[in-house]
């Protein structure tokens, strides 16, 4: 169990001082700005699946939420470089593409299981009547009782 208390958002960034927090702030903006000016760049649908993650050593990082989506844009990275260097904010020199799925998963539906017919029910019913094994008998007509239709 950690002995750790709870920080304040202020003590969390003290360290930084306010040039620090000014200067982190700045780059949040500007890695936001560089972000529209790709995106008015891009295909709409590829745009909508891609967002600027960081802008490190002049390489540009960007992030797609799946593969498929990846392989767009790694075949429209060269012309996006291109452009970027003749009329963006940022010439990078290079371009990173990763991927990253979503922050929220999306909801999953519960898959129907096989479905038992009533009259599938009815043969494991008489089946069991048959059996002289009392245990498989029992267990053949729980099985009969997931037809669908019937009542629990």
């Amino acid at each position: 169990m950690s002995t750790r208390k709870p920080v304040s958002i202020g003590d969390f960034f003290e360290p930084l001082g306010k040039s620090g927090l000014a200067r982190l702030t700045e780059r949040s903006r500007r890695l936001a700005r560089f972000d529209r000016a790709l995106r008015e760049r891009l295909p709409p649908d590829l745009a909508r699946h891609c967002r600027v993650g960081n802008l490190r050593d002049n390489v540009l990082i960007l992030y797609v939420d799946s593969s498929a989506w990846a392989a767009r844009l790694r075949f429209h990275s060269p012309q996006l470089l291109r452009q970027l260097r003749q009329e963006g904010p940022v010439k990078p020199r290079d371009i990173q593409v990763r991927v990253m799925p979503p922050a929220a998963p999306r909801p999953r539906t519960k898959a129907a299981g096989p479905r038992l017919s009533s009259d599938s029910a009815r043969l494991l019913e008489q089946t069991a009547h048959a059996l002289g094994d009392e245990k498989l008998a029992q267990a053949l007509r729980r099985l009969a009782r997931h037809a669908a239709g019937k009542a629990r």
